[in-house]
């Protein structure tokens, strides 16, 4: 914490540190454990896309971050990202009106994936704030300013 109470910032040096790809793999945890529960006819329809779709929004975050030097590629996985969270969403109304699973556990994955929405679109306004892949894959080498390095 600092001083004035707010939470201290953590650098974000990898898309992991990133709030919303937390969690994106967090709803991604959940709609697996739901979607064992659906009923066996569903295995290779909603079950199967709930759980592509779920796994596609951290997917297409961490794909962005490798190419967020470019605003163009960067934003255009975040609105890839976007749209499967928008998926899951319309499977998560699919499952309510089909009244699989617990509808508590449905409301809050309603909830988290419009969350998640929101976070991506602020990501992508703000974009410019992270570091560039080269300074996190290759930090400056602290033996810089001894003797014999060059």
């Amino acid at each position: 914490m600092t001083m004035e109470g707010r939470p201290t910032r953590v650098p974000v040096r990898s898309f992991r540190d990133l709030e919303v790809y937390q969690r994106a793999q967090a709803a991604m945890r959940e709609v697996h454990r739901l979607v064992v529960e659906f009923p066996e006819h569903e295995r290779f329809g909603l079950t199967d896309q709930m759980r592509r779709a779920s796994k596609s929004v951290g997917a297409l975050i961490a794909e962005g971050w490798g190419l967020r030097q470019s605003p163009k590629e960067f934003k255009n996985y975040l609105r890839r990202a976007l749209g499967s969270a928008n998926e899951m969403e319309a499977h998560l109304d699919t499952t309510r009106e089909l009244e699989y699973g617990t509808q508590a556990l449905v409301n809050t994955l309603m909830e988290e994936y419009g969350a998640i929405g929101g976070q991506l679109v602020r990501l992508g306004e703000s974009w410019r704030a992270y570091p560039s892949p080269s300074s996190t894959l290759h930090p400056p080498s602290s033996r810089r300013n001894e003797p014999g390095s060059t």
